[in-house]
């Protein structure tokens, strides 16, 4: 069983690197090829995220127990949420473009 304080970063492990990085194995050719949209999705992503999260400690309507991550906090804000953020819009933006070819090869194919 897994430390309290541990939970959260292998959540986010289990559940976004791990499904990101079969996602860049598998389609890598595609996903360089969009390298940008890869970069501009992760740093909007940041932006609104992170000023979300920044606004909800800020007026309390939510944060992290000292207990629930591991890693270091910034402003309040643990780095997990950070990994949180940037992996997330990683597996959004692969899925998207993976959705995006089966859809263009599919409509080829009808014609």
């Amino acid at each position: 069983m897994p430390r309290p304080h541990t939970a959260y970063l292998i959540w986010v492990f289990i559940f976004l690197v791990i499904p990101g990085a079969i996602l860049w194995f598998a389609a890598w050719q595609t996903f360089w090829k969009y390298r940008k949209a890869f970069t501009q999705c992760i740093l909007i992503a940041l932006i609104i995220g992170l000023a979300w999260d920044f606004f909800a400690i800020k007026t309390e309507i939510w944060g992290w127990p000292e207990q629930c991550c591991a890693l270091p906090r910034v402003y309040g804000l643990p780095l997990e949420e950070v990994l949180f953020i940037v992996f997330t819009a990683n597996v959004i933006c692969a899925t998207s473009l993976i959705a995006r070819e089966i859809y263009l090869n599919h409509r080829k194919q009808l014609r």
